[in-house]
């Protein structure tokens, strides 16, 4: 990961892992030993099939849930050693919902969740109505929709709604959970464009979860590929795309769909789905869906592998694929 600028936010060998079953107690490793910095003013894309860690890492940097093991530093302090009372971590670190409805309470008016965060940490100064209407402005909605409920805005309003509440305390970190997933293809550019412009007014670092490669391309500056709670491949988001060395990145990209009549016909298509992390393979978590996987795949977990700067993978063959291509 570049390291050109001061990390907001650095991870190291961060592992969550839950019990499943009542009598017969299995671990599931929804996320396992993974590291990362994310830079000041920064966005780092984090992609993968559901199921694969994405919101978890997130809800384990906010504290959401609390990591089984490793450390969570933020502006260089370790916010894992800290006990008791959130609530300053909480001003400085926040959250956008997927599901913008979900996170709304649909008996309380818009103007009173959206100055929530500011009554909590104490900020608000009086002027509910201005301070309201500010923010409205800030995510490009109109200031008659305070005084009305959650369901009477759309996707797309609510969506801004979850977006100004997060920022109204003035954040440096936000972790964007499919933030733009359940809108219309205009409104996601909308919502993109919003998130682009608040990082560049406010110095915002995002971690910006997503399935959605198109969205990801758009906005990440550095692109992490997880498979089974671990990394696959991280990189500059220009190589991820131009460059992909793993065969599940390669897959990724070959089921994005194009409108070009004359595109090459898909290769590296992904065989089945993502297997159940109550019965993970031996070796490498891919190799049962890889079509390039051999015999130590399924023996040996791959070790993290140098392609070029800030380029790395967790492959047996990528150096040997790299060097022919």
């Amino acid at each position: 990961m570049s390291h050109t600028k001061k990390n907001l936010i650095k991870v190291k060998n961060l592992k969550k892992h839950f019990s499943s079953g009542l009598f017969h107690k299995t671990c599931v490793k929804a996320v396992d030993g993974i590291s990362f910095c994310i830079p000041s003013g920064k966005t780092l894309g984090m992609v993968g099939e559901s199921g694969s860690g994405k919101s978890t890492v997130g809800r384990c940097i906010l504290r959401l849930i609390e990591p089984t093991c490793g450390e969570i530093y933020f502006q260089g302090k370790d916010i894992l050693a800290t006990k008791g009372d959130h609530r300053n971590l909480r001003k400085q670190m926040q959250i956008i919902f997927q599901d913008a409805d979900g996170s709304m309470n649909p008996r309380i008016k818009v103007i009173d969740q959206l100055l929530e965060p500011l009554r909590v940490h104490k900020l608000l100064n009086g002027q509910i109505k201005e301070t309201a209407a500010d923010l409205m402005k800030l995510v490009n909605l109109s200031a008659d929709l305070m005084d009305r409920y959650p369901h009477e805005l759309s996707g797309g309003q609510r969506q801004r709604i979850g977006i100004a509440r997060a920022i109204s305390i003035n954040p440096g970190f936000i972790v964007a959970d499919e933030a733009a997933a359940s809108l219309d293809l205009l409104v996601q550019a909308q919502m993109m464009d919003l998130l682009k412009r608040l990082q560049s007014e406010r110095g915002i670092s995002y971690l910006y979860i997503s399935h959605n490669l198109p969205i990801i391309r758009r906005m990440a500056d550095t692109v992490a590929v997880m498979y089974l709670g671990r990394f696959v491949e991280t990189g500059k988001t220009k190589d991820i795309f131009n460059s992909p060395a793993h065969p599940y990145t390669q897959a990724l990209l070959s089921a994005v769909p194009s409108i070009n009549p004359l595109a090459r016909p898909k290769k590296n298509m992904l065989r089945g789905e993502i297997p159940s992390p109550l019965q993970p393979s031996c070796g490498c978590s891919f190799h049962p869906r890889c079509s390039q996987a051999g015999t130590i795949c399924s023996q040996i977990i791959p070790e993290k592998r140098h392609i070029g700067r800030d380029h790395w993978a967790w492959c047996h063959f990528v150096s040997h694929k790299r060097a022919a291509a």
